[in-house]
């Protein structure tokens, strides 16, 4: 898992962030709308992302080193809810990846 982290890390350096991100966390952020990040990486270089494009904090990180199982599981997402104190019903799943699609039907009650 250090290689897979340290790689990931790497990746960091060159990555970009995608067109209009930051203008979206900003809006919710701007509007005490909690949003929380579910992710197959390590929490270390998501929070690292946030730090190097200037995003607002999240109200949960929740990475693959903080989940017994990793997506498409739904661990991720559930223990980001239990973190912002929010259930299913309160909110949006927002994904950019197919896998995201499926935790976001195992979830559908």
């Amino acid at each position: 898992m250090e290689i897979i982290k340290q790689g990931e890390m790497a990746g960091l350096e060159k990555s970009m962030p995608l067109y209009g991100a930051k203008q979206i966390l900003e809006w919710l952020a701007e509007r005490g709308i909690k949003f929380a990040v579910a992710s197959n990486n390590d929490s270390s270089c998501i929070n690292g992302a946030f730090e190097k494009f200037g995003f607002p904090n999240p109200s949960a990180i929740v990475g693959r080193d903080r989940v017994s199982m990793p997506k498409p599981s739904t661990e991720g997402v559930l223990l980001a809810l239990n973190i912002m104190g929010l259930g299913i019903g309160e909110c949006w799943l927002v994904g950019d990846a197919p896998i995201d699609i499926e935790i976001g039907s195992k979830l559908d009650m």
